[in-house]
């Protein structure tokens, strides 16, 4: 009698074992894709916050204010498989267009806002000046600063904003 209800605990035992392993092989595999995008995503934000403080250290003309500042990481303009890092400062401005692009002297991408939208190359959902919370009013004055880098020697790991 005891030597049936070992065989039976033994048999359900055995019948354990391989979901067992399967959950243990998904569960560690979950984790580690959990675990890589996670590191790859803070290692992508902590190079933004870089080009964040290396912009926001940059001098200004006078007579020029912010009117906001956003940034990101986001996948290239094209196709690829790189991430990008947006920094940009929306200013608004008393003087002319040159005086502007002469102050900076190639130290800093300028681009202007003419119809609504944003010159340069920058990401595609930031062209269009409704998405920097502004009024069409204020665009005749605005100009946006910005650094936008790409990084082509990093794999861009699991961040999804990569691709």
């Amino acid at each position: 009698m005891a030597s049936k209800a070992f065989w039976k605990l033994l048999v359900h035992g055995l019948l354990l074992i391989p979901l067992v392993v399967i959950c243990l092989t998904v569960g560690g595999t979950l984790f580690l894709l959990i675990v890589t995008s996670a590191d790859s995503y803070l290692a992508n934000n902590r190079l933004l916050s870089k080009y964040e403080n290396d912009l926001q250290s940059t001098e200004h003309p006078p007579d020029t204010s912010l009117v906001m500042f956003q940034s990101r990481v986001t996948r290239s303009p094209g196709n690829g498989q790189h991430c990008f890092y947006f920094a940009g400062e929306l200013r608004r401005y008393q003087g002319t267009r040159a005086s502007i692009q002469a102050f900076y002297n190639n130290n800093a991408q300028v681009a202007f806002v003419q119809d609504g939208k944003i010159g340069g190359v920058i990401p595609g959902e930031l062209e269009q000046l409704a998405n920097w919370s502004t009024s069409a009013v204020d665009e005749k004055k605005l100009y946006l600063v910005y650094t936008l880098v790409g990084d082509f020697e990093d794999t861009t790991g699991l961040d999804l904003r990569c691709h």
